[in-house]
């Protein structure tokens, strides 16, 4: 039996902060790693523990520049300061969030 066909996709993880000193490095590691139309970017958000506004925005747009893309991005592993942060900007509403890179990578072998 064949393994599931997973869609394309890269990890990336974040550092410890995401915010305006980290994102725009972060942001270059992206776009270099996701030449692919139709990639899926997680963020393996594990080790990060704050966001700031800059890393609110760089949320943002990565995902636009993804969709133009075809592609999306899915945060994983968003501890629960983080994802409270997230929550009150109301981004969990936009963003796929999921409990682990696990579960992402499962999600998306049943989403192919």
């Amino acid at each position: 039996m064949s393994e599931p066909k997973i869609r394309p996709h890269v990890i990336v993880k974040p550092p410890k902060h995401l915010d305006a000193a980290t994102s725009g490095p972060l942001e270059k590691e992206i776009i270099l790693s996701a030449t692919q139309p139709g990639i899926i970017v997680i963020l393996d958000m594990t080790d990060v523990a704050f966001v700031s506004s800059a890393g609110i925005r760089f949320l943002l747009v990565t995902k636009d520049r993804l969709r133009r893309l075809s592609g999306e991005l899915w945060l994983a592993k968003v501890n629960s300061n983080v994802l409270e942060v997230l929550t009150i900007c109301a981004l969990d509403r936009v963003l796929i969030i999921r409990d682990s890179v696990e579960q992402t990578l499962v999600d998306l072998a049943q989403s192919h």
